[in-house]
């Protein structure tokens, strides 16, 4: 009795035993199994996150681009033409090429302001024979400094013509100013200042010296471009 007492005993252990390892193995492999579930989550949020930075950096991307685009502009011809006597008139008149409505506003301005004035010439020139074989032109010059642009649009009448009595040097028709980071049309203060042009040599129309930028704008006075070089002078 007590040989199949013990038999027993040990069975029951060797079951215990046998229970317990199974149990622990059913903890380790539920822990396992967790674990490579955790680390399947922990995988799709990362590839799921890496997607979407992915796709916030091409829309980034696209952005930058766009705005880069916006800011690169050139200039154009808007008119170009010959009139007159034996066409001896020359007219070139400016367009900026961009995409944005302050663009589109600044080259209705400059049209608006500048091309009537070409009628004047015209008409003049060609109703005085003494100017027959003296053309006048008018023509313009760009550059672009800083990120501003500067448009000068000039005139130049034949010295000896009777057309306003030309002196043979370019007459300031206007200049125009514009800021293509701030998407911006500047006035001649504002960009002189931006671009800090010297003001030391410039006077009022009463002869007395320019203190501060904001004294341009009464004073006749507008940016020119001579060689290359952006200067201020009056005009009247």
């Amino acid at each position: 009795m007590g040989e199949k007492k013990e038999i027993k005993i040990k069975f029951s252990s060797i079951i215990c035993v046998v229970l317990i390892i199974l149990l622990l193995a059913g903890c380790g492999a539920l822990y396992y199994l967790g674990i490579v579930e955790k680390g399947k989550q922990i995988e799709t949020a990362q590839s799921e996150k890496a997607t979407l930075e992915a796709k916030n950096k091409e829309l980034e991307n696209q952005i930058s681009k766009a705005e880069e685009e916006k800011k690169e502009i050139t200039v154009v011809d808007a008119v170009n033409y010959v009139d007159g006597y034996d066409k001896l008139f020359k007219v070139r008149l400016p367009k900026v090429v961009g995409n944005t409505d302050t663009i589109e506003t600044l080259n209705k301005k400059i049209l608006d302001e500048v091309l009537p004035r070409t009628y004047f010439y015209s008409v003049a020139h060609a109703s005085v024979p003494e100017s027959f074989n003296k053309g006048t032109e008018m023509e313009y010059k760009y550059l672009i400094k800083d990120d501003i642009l500067v448009i000068y649009i000039y005139t130049t009448i034949p010295e000896g013509s009777a057309v306003t009595g030309g002196s043979g040097k370019p007459e300031i028709e206007a200049s125009y100013y514009y800021d293509i980071q701030k998407d911006k049309i500047l006035s001649v203060s504002d960009a002189a200042e931006k671009l800090e042009l010297d003001i030391d040599e410039i006077e009022t129309k009463e002869g007395q010296k320019i203190s501060s930028y904001s004294d341009l704008e009464d004073n006749n006075i507008e940016i020119v471009i001579y060689n290359d070089v952006l200067k201020l002078e009056q005009y009247f």
